[in-house]
């Protein structure tokens, strides 16, 4: 296996994948049935950094990556299409954001189990409306916590008291 490598992966047993390189090309989870943790540090692939297959118990997803200008904008409903996550943790060690926004309906499928999001590293350009269209497409939410670039954190936990349709709710 070498640089620019397609690495595929069937394990019957595997509970946690750290790909640490940017060296593949690509990492096709093909069939891991007790994965629930996948960390994903750097891809220097023009493509998505990884393809899901039969992976049932995946529970967390942390991606960190310094993007580049040829880098594509990820997707987060195609790349985790075949999932429910409950953990998501974003590392974005620059002032480019690799993950193009999406509405509602596309994220829904992927981040109705959604509790928990980490989004690290974010540009100061990029405010909380930013966040925004992961907050719609994730109605369980229980965490957010964002780190800007600078430094300055804001952690936001359940404390809304009204959904995105304007209807009041209970207090947590």
């Amino acid at each position: 296996m070498g640089i620019k490598s397609l690495l595929e992966v069937e394990h019957p047993q595997l509970g946690e994948l750290v790909i640490a390189s940017g060296c593949l090309e690509r990492v096709h989870l093909k069939w891991a049935p007790k994965l629930t943790i996948l960390k994903f540090n750097v891809f220097r692939t023009k493509d998505d950094p990884f393809c899901l297959g039969y992976v049932p118990l995946l529970q967390t997803v942390s991606i960190i990556n310094t993007a580049f200008s040829w880098h594509k904008m990820l997707k987060l409903s195609e790349l985790l299409r075949k999932t429910a996550i409950s953990n998501l943790h974003l590392n974005f060690k620059s002032e480019k954001i690799w993950v193009k926004l999406e509405g509602r309906r596309q994220l829904l499928p992927v981040f109705h189990k959604l509790r928990i999001v980490n989004l690290l590293n974010i540009s100061e350009e990029c405010d909380l409306s930013w966040t925004m269209f992961l907050l719609q497409g994730a109605p369980n939410l229980k965490e957010l916590r964002v780190l800007g670039s600078g430094g300055r954190c804001v952690h936001l936990a359940s404390r809304r008291t009204k959904d995105y349709s304007g209807n009041r709710l209970q207090p947590t």
